[in-house]
C-alpha cells in the first residue's frame, strides 16, 4: 500500500500539467489563439499559439518562460496585423529559439501599450 501511494504522490508531482485559455480578437479574421499555461518540475510558462488549441501544438508558437514564482503575472494585448497575431508587451520576453510565423511577439514602450489596452481592436490578457 505504501509503495502505490508513493507512486500515485510522485506521478502527481512529475506529471506536467496544462490550463487552455482561448480568446478572439474582436473584428480579426482568424482572430482566434490560445495561451497555455504549463508547469512541470522546475519550469513554469506560457506558450502562445494562433486558432483554438486543445493539446500542446508541435510547431508554430512563442514560449514565455518567466511565468514563476509567488507573484508572477502575464500581462499583454494581443492585436491583429497583417493576418498575424501580435502579442505586444511592455515587460519581460518571449524565448528566441520558439518563433512563429503566425503569433508574433512585439516590445513596446509602456504609452503604446496603455493606449492598445484601451482599443476596440485589441484584447487584453491578464493571468497570474
Amino acid at each position: 500500500m505504501v509503495v502505490v501511494a508513493i507512486s500515485f504522490l510522485s506521478w502527481q508531482i512529475f506529471i506536467p500539467k496544462y490550463e487552455y485559455h482561448h480568446y478572439k480578437i474582436d473584428g480579426c479574421q482568424d482572430g482566434d489563439f490560445t495561451v497555455v499555461v504549463y508547469s512541470k518540475i522546475g519550469e513554469r510558462g506560457l506558450m502562445l499559439a494562433k486558432g483554438i488549441q486543445n493539446d500542446m501544438p508541435a510547431n508554430n508558437y512563442i514560449i514565455d518562460r518567466e511565468f514563476s514564482g509567488f507573484d508572477a503575472y502575464f500581462d499583454v494585448v494581443a492585436t491583429c496585423e497583417k493576418g498575424q497575431i501580435v502579442i505586444n508587451y511592455h515587460a519581460g520576453y518571449f524565448d528566441p529559439k520558439h518563433t512563429s510565423s503566425e503569433i508574433i511577439p512585439k516590445r513596446v514602450d509602456y504609452d503604446t501599450y496603455d493606449s492598445l489596452k484601451s482599443s476596440d481592436k485589441a484584447k487584453h490578457i491578464y493571468l497570474n
